[in-house]
């Protein structure tokens, strides 16, 4: 269950509360792209109050009572749309196309997760996906692949870009 005080605190609620999610196992290599993307967010920059960054790790339907309550929902993660290596995506969660799906092996996917979390809260967060192709989920590989890691800065400056449109613009330490 969500921590009451932290969705009763007035900026969350005044502001319009946002999450940044981090999804994928950093074992399996690129697949733990949105995990470090995560992990650099968090170590390079400072966020308004009501944006919160969440390790999703690869929670399934966990996800439920990490989101419950965003207005505003941002989820970094590996996708597998037979793309590039190192290849970006920015999708609603409307306009995800069937054939790109999360690389990682979740046990439930993210439309179904938020379709669920719509049918027991009467609403869902409006969404924004942004992801890269990964090149390799080998298991017990811990590093990024050469495209994927070259493209970590630049999916870095696409969730930055989504938070200041979302009116929560960040700032480097």
């Amino acid at each position: 269950m969500r921590h009451p005080s932290l969705f009763t605190c007035p900026l969350w609620v005044e502001m319009g509360n946002i999450i940044v999610l981090g999804l994928g196992n950093v074992l399996r290599g690129d697949e733990g792209v949105g995990v470090r993307t995560l992990e650099a967010l968090r170590n390079g920059y400072r966020f308004p109050p009501n944006v919160m960054l969440v390790d999703g790790g690869t929670a399934g339907l966990r996800l439920l009572d990490l989101i419950a309550g965003a207005d505003r929902l941002l989820v970094l993660d590996a996708v597998d749309a037979k793309a590039e290596p190192g290849t970006l995506f920015r999708f609603t969660v409307d306009q995800l196309p069937s054939a790109a799906v999360s690389a990682s092996p979740h046990e439930i996917g993210l439309p179904e997760i938020l379709a669920s979390l719509e049918a027991l809260e009467g609403r869902r967060p409006k969404t924004v996906i942004i992801g890269v192709q990964p090149e390799s989920l080998s298991p017990w590989d811990l590093d990024l692949s050469p495209p994927v890691q070259g493209a970590l800065p630049r999916l870095i400056e696409l969730a930055l870009d989504q938070l200041a449109r979302w009116g929560a613009p960040a700032h480097g330490w």
